[in-house]
């Protein structure tokens, strides 16, 4: 009679772990007035970035037609936290729906990005990769890094 009991027990046990394991954090719902949102440019190395509250990135080159995007598509955060410093980190992921990078059609492409906005809100550090490994938890200058600053509107 114990073996009985003993597996519906156990079949019980294990789907209510396995509902339990659905209910964790989803991803992350971006508000109205996210620090990320907005116009970044690095005239040094001739880039803007333009981050849109509707989901959306375009990419510009300063060098070219500065209203005509060279790249863009949709993006979403996938997690947001403040470090010690007040300074805002993003996980993002972005598909580029338009572009192209060295002549390769860029559509479809999905770039993961660790992004910090400074304390201030006028600084953009980002790093960028392609892999399926998992965020790094710091920006690290000497990977695949980039810096932007708040355009003046």
């Amino acid at each position: 009679m114990k073996g009985c009991t003993i597996v519906p027990a156990m079949m019980l046990s294990l789907l209510a772990l396995v509902l339990l394991g659905g209910c964790g954090p989803g991803e992350y719902t971006p508000k109205a007035n996210e620090e990320l949102y907005g116009t970044w440019v690095n005239e040094k190395t001739g880039l803007k970035l333009v981050w849109s509250p509707d989901g959306s990135f375009s990419d510009y080159s300063l060098s070219s037609t500065a209203n005509t995007p060279v790249g863009g598509g949709k993006w979403k955060i996938r997690r947001k936290w403040n470090d010690s410093e007040g300074n805002v980190f993003y996980e993002t992921f972005a598909t580029f729906t338009f572009g192209n990078w060295e002549g390769s059609d860029a559509n479809g492409t999905t770039l993961k990005y660790l992004e910090k906005v400074s304390k201030s809100g006028s600084v953009l550090e980002r790093n960028w990769w392609f892999t399926t490994s998992d965020f790094p938890k710091a920006i690290d200058p000497k990977g695949a890094y980039f810096i932007y600053y708040r355009a003046k509107e």
